[in-house]
């Protein structure tokens, strides 16, 4: 029987690389009896011709091998960045992160660019990036079902670099992002470390619209007390959100007990994990009490 040739993998050298795809592949062989893999060396070139028995060809298995290759090229590609470029681009692009830093940084690099299960979710430019990088391999593949990896290297590598160097700008930056909060995190705890507690227990009620209403323990309310803290530090209450009113009364008043009702209604997820992070084991959340649940439906009409 003539078998159909895929795909053809030309490369010169002993790279681990070849060795990644002849793994995968093999997987492959192993749950598909139509596919058979063909190896030939001639002095230090390796040709891999992966095959399918014609009368039982489909386009997802093409797909799928193409897939395969195109990950194990990612990978290489990888390497080259991370062993011989990383180390330029930091010296020359950021040369500002303390030189503890960059090893966290580039962890989180390495782990993002390797990590198969990384999702939109995450990071949606980092996915899209990724997705990117290897739709260029594929489409590379799949122009003439064969691939000269060393070729792919010297003319094609750059663009690849290009890529990742804008995921590595993503990742600093988020990182920068997240070292602010964390500082500035610092800053509230000691601020609330100083205070003096002013009320005792702070209820903070978030109705079906986001809007708060803010109770001490005896249900009254002192939303007018965290305005006049505002108004303490020459501040107009039109110059500050609700979000800002909120922390700033909080840790004015520092209370030893701040409970929250109706979490899952806020419209920003930051500020009630700033809370958290600053109040620690003085926050609780409320699913429902009797009285969270009156005055919430009180609220609303």
């Amino acid at each position: 029987m003539i078998y159909l040739v895929l795909v053809r993998v030309v490369y010169e050298g002993k790279e681990k690389i070849l060795n990644d795809i002849k793994d995968e592949l093999g997987s492959i062989e192993r749950e598909c009896t139509s596919l058979r893999t063909s190896i030939k060396e001639y002095h230090n070139m390796s040709f891999i011709d992966i095959e399918c028995d014609p009368l039982k060809y489909i386009d997802k298995l093409n797909e799928k091998v193409i897939n395969v290759i195109a990950k194990g090229i990612y990978n290489f590609a990888i390497e080259i960045f991370i062993n011989k470029e990383i180390d330029y681009f930091f010296d020359n692009s950021y040369f500002f992160i303390k030189y503890d830093e960059i090893s966290d940084v580039k962890e989180k690099i390495i782990s993002i660019l390797g990590d198969d299960s990384f999702s939109k979710e995450n990071d949606s430019f980092c996915f899209e990036k990724k997705q990117d990088i290897m739709n260029k391999i594929i489409e590379c593949i799949s122009e003439n079902n064969e691939i000269n990896i060393n070729g792919f290297v010297r003319f094609r590598l750059r663009e690849l670099l290009n890529d990742f160097e804008m995921i590595v700008d993503r990742v600093v930056e988020r990182y920068m992002v997240e070292k602010e909060y964390n500082e500035f995190i610092k800053l509230l705890k000691y601020f609330v470390d100083v205070q003096e507690t002013k009320i005792e227990e702070v209820n903070i009620i978030i109705n079906k619209l986001g809007n708060y209403t803010i109770l001490d323990g005896k249900h009254n309310d002192i939303y007018e007390l965290f305005l006049d803290d505002i108004n303490d530090f020459s501040m107009s209450s039109t110059m500050v959100n609700k979000d800002d009113l909120l922390i700033s009364g909080l840790i004015t008043n520092s209370p030893n007990r701040i409970v929250i009702h109706g979490a899952k209604n806020s419209v920003n997820v930051e500020i009630i994990e700033t809370i958290k992070q600053v109040f620690e084991d003085k926050v609780e959340f409320c699913c429902g009490c009797i009285d969270c649940v009156e005055l919430a439906n009180k609220l609303i009409k």
